[in-house]
């Protein structure tokens, strides 16, 4: 995400955990930022009170450079929507989601990524960041 937008993903990020019920035995929010690493910010089991989620997220600092959106889903689905991180069993039946917030200019695989996290139970769902070019389109269709 360019450094001009990055401020407005935060307000968007904010904006939807406005509508969420934050809590243990209710939604559990995990933040995972990636650039040209990944960099976890938060796991699903370390906050369960909107206020917390929210002062972690103003928090945040822009990562400078690259887009590692398969590296991102590798790590989210792998490590941060475990269940020594705070996912439930899958016997309870609670909907898990991926949401990524990305510019649409992927550096490297992100369809083989996308299957796995979808193989694994979980809904992947994209948000375009800056204005859509028709490759940037074409390669996040795969998400």
């Amino acid at each position: 995400v360019p450094p001009d937008d990055y401020e407005k993903v935060k307000t968007f990020i904010k904006n939807v955990l406005l509508f969420l019920n934050v809590g243990h035995n209710q939604t559990r929010v995990g933040l995972v930022q990636f650039g040209s690493v990944v960099q976890n910010e938060f796991f699903l089991n370390s906050y369960f009170e909107k206020k917390h989620i929210l002062r972690a997220v103003e928090r945040m600092e822009h990562l400078a450079s690259g887009t590692m959106t398969g590296l991102a889903m590798q790590f989210t689905h792998e490590e941060a929507s475990s269940l020594a991180r705070g996912a439930r069993p899958a016997h309870m039946k609670v909907t898990r989601v991926t949401m990524v917030v990305t510019d649409g200019r992927p550096q490297d695989s992100v369809k083989e990524e996308a299957a796995c996290s979808r193989q694994g139970g979980i809904e992947v769902f994209a948000v375009g960041v800056g204005r859509p070019s028709a490759a940037s389109r074409t390669r996040n269709t795969c998400i």
